[in-house]
C-alpha cells in the first residue's frame, strides 16, 4: 500500500471508532434501472474546494474503495477535481450505489473538518446521477470525465493528472478499485481524451450540465444503456 495511503487509513480510524462512517442508508432511496450505466457527480458547497492537498485525494479514494468493498460496484471510471468529483458506476444485484456513495461522502466530510478545522456542509448536495443510455455515450463520458483536469489547465495531458481512471486505461491496470471497460476504447486513448470533444459530443454533455445545475435528473423515462 502506498505510504500516503497508509496514512489515510490511520487518519481514517477516529472516525470509524466514533461513528461517524456507519453504514446508513441516505435519506430516500433512487431507483436505478438493473445492469444500466450512470455518470455520477457531486460538488463542494458553493463550489468551494474539496481536496486541498494531496492527503484529502488519498483519503478520498480510500473511502471509495473500503466503501466499494461494503456495496460492490463496478466503477469503470473517476476523476476527483479539486472542487468536484466524477464517477461512472454500473448497477449490478450486489450494488447498492446510493449507500456506496453517501458513505463516502459522509465519512470524507468527517475527515475534512476534523483534518481543516471547519464546519458545516461540505458537498452542495445529494449527488447527480446520469444514465448513460447508449454507447457512444458511454466513450463519450468517460472521455468527458478523464478529461476534466486538461480542460480546467491543471495539467497538459490527462495522463499527468494522478486522481483519475486515465492511467488505469492506459496501462490495462485494472486492480480493486477501477475495472476493465465493457466496450473497446480507442488505440490511442490518452490521446483520444487530450483531444477536445466534438460539437455532439459537448452538446450531450452540456445538456446533463444544465440539468445538473438546475438541480435535475434526466427523465424518469430514460433507460440507461445495458451491456
Amino acid at each position: 500500500m502506498h505510504f500516503a495511503m497508509r496514512i489515510s487509513v490511520i487518519l481514517l480510524r477516529p472516525l470509524h471508532k466514533g461513528g461517524l462512517c456507519r453504514d446508513h442508508m441516505p435519506r430516500t432511496a433512487r431507483e436505478l434501472h438493473p445492469d444500466g450505466f450512470y455518470h455520477i457527480v457531486n460538488r463542494g458547497n458553493n463550489q468551494q474546494p474539496i481536496f486541498r492537498k494531496d492527503l484529502d485525494y488519498h483519503v478520498f479514494l480510500s473511502l471509495l474503495m473500503e466503501s466499494k468493498q461494503r456495496n460492490p460496484v463496478p466503477v469503470f471510471g473517476y476523476c476527483l477535481m479539486p472542487n468536484h468529483f466524477h464517477l461512472l458506476l454500473r448497477v449490478n444485484e450486489q450494488s447498492n450505489i446510493p449507500r456506496f456513495i453517501h458513505w463516502a461522502m459522509t465519512c470524507f466530510a468527517g475527515y475534512s473538518h476534523r483534518q481543516h478545522q471547519t464546519s458545516g456542509h461540505l458537498w452542495q448536495a445529494r449527488y447527480k446521477s446520469f444514465p448513460v443510455d447508449n454507447e457512444r455515450y458511454l466513450v463519450a463520458a468517460l472521455r468527458y470525465i478523464e478529461g476534466n483536469p486538461v480542460r480546467a489547465e491543471l495539467v497538459p495531458s490527462c495522463i499527468d493528472w494522478p486522481w483519475s481512471s486515465a492511467r488505469a486505461h492506459l496501462e490495462s491496470r485494472y486492480a480493486e478499485f477501477v475495472e476493465p471497460p465493457p466496450i473497446l476504447l480507442p488505440r490511442d486513448w490518452v490521446k483520444f481524451v487530450d483531444t477536445p470533444l466534438t460539437v455532439n459530443e459537448m452538446k450531450i454533455m452540456k445538456k446533463a450540465h444544465q440539468k445538473m445545475k438546475r438541480g435535475q435528473s434526466p427523465p424518469g423515462g430514460t433507460v440507461p444503456l445495458i451491456l
